[in-house]
């Protein structure tokens, strides 16, 4: 079989931390392979076989082929001396094309972010890092990819799948009422009304 002479490049890191999962593995040493590999009928094989296994949907996000989710196989870690399709299920993953796009680092993660704070500002004066709009309070994000990001309460709890920043933004907004100082002025005197008789007065 006569293949090209085209070929990428993939970079990967194995993580020893038990608690990473696949988005997090990458490989530290760069691995030469041709991409007339996953043209091959082999490849498509084991492509479909990846796929049903998976339940003909994206391993991380659930999103289903029949919904219009484009399915890729993604390699937990590369071999030297295999080709793509003389792996296990196990070292395979079925993603979407987002979710691939996201593990190689094409396109920002939105999973896998850790809630690190928040903090009010006063006053419409931030800017969120997701999605460029105007914010008061800041809720602070960790990856362990991406690094730091300062978002809105919206962005926060769609990157971390949690309500944990809608959560605390409304014990910033109890605090901000509790500390307002209209809550502190002194009581002042109530003026006190009293009863007149109608006067009444002769034509």
């Amino acid at each position: 079989m006569h293949l090209s002479n085209r070929f990428f490049y993939i970079n990967f890191e194995i993580s020893c931390n038990p608690s990473d999962n696949f988005l997090a593995v990458k490989v530290a040493t760069k691995m030469k392979i041709s991409k007339a590999l996953y043209r091959t009928k082999e490849w498509k094989e084991f492509r479909l076989e990846a796929i049903e296994h998976a339940g003909d949907g994206c391993e991380s996000c659930g999103r289903l082929q029949s919904n219009g989710a484009i399915l890729q196989v993604h390699h937990i870690r590369y071999i030297r001396g295999r080709n793509p399709w003389e792996y296990g299920l196990a070292e395979v993953t079925v993603l979407c094309k987002g979710c691939h796009a996201e593990v190689h680092e094409k396109i920002m993660a939105t999973s896998n972010w850790c809630y690190a704070g928040e903090t009010d500002r006063g006053q419409l004066d931030g800017i969120c890092d997701f999605c460029g709009n105007d914010i008061r309070y800041e809720h602070h994000l960790d990856h362990s990819t991406w690094g730091s990001l300062s978002v809105g309460t919206v962005c926060s709890d769609f990157l971390t799948e949690t309500k944990e920043a809608t959560d605390k933004r409304k014990l910033l907004e109890r605090k901000s009422r509790f500390l307002s100082p209209r809550k502190w002025q002194p009581d002042l005197p109530q003026p006190k009304w009293t009863r007149v008789k109608p006067l009444l007065v002769p034509f």
